[in-house]
């Protein structure tokens, strides 16, 4: 349901673009519910890792993919999508979720060691 890019520091998660009944991915509005709902269950659980929302945008001139990883959406910054329109970074494509990469060491399989 998801595709799941590991950096060093970071983690970025987005939604494919499905509809599975229970689980309707299948516009941009709906990911970025969904990936709403997902960082608003877990920052309670775990604060440290789960950063926010951020957009994925292409840029129309270049078809450059950006992600904006300092300038993330939080629930405190309210439903109001219209912040990140911006020409500069371009069209809107997708939302990710942006977690913070935990350590290797931190893993269940590499506890189950």
């Amino acid at each position: 349901m998801s595709m799941v890019f590991l950096l060093p520091e970071r983690v970025y998660k987005v939604k494919k673009q499905v509809d599975f009944g229970f689980a309707d991915f299948s516009t941009l509005f709906k990911r970025f519910q969904a990936c709403f709902a997902e960082v608003q269950l877990n920052q309670r659980l775990a604060p440290d890792v789960y950063m926010g929302v951020v957009p994925v945008s292409m840029k129309r001139a270049t078809r450059e993919i950006c992600v904006r990883c300092d300038d993330f959406w939080t629930p405190e910054k309210g439903a109001d999508l219209d912040w990140w329109l911006n020409d500069q970074f371009g069209e809107i494509v997708e939302w990710a979720v942006h977690m913070v990469r935990l350590p290797d060491d931190c893993t269940l399989l590499h506890r189950m060691e």
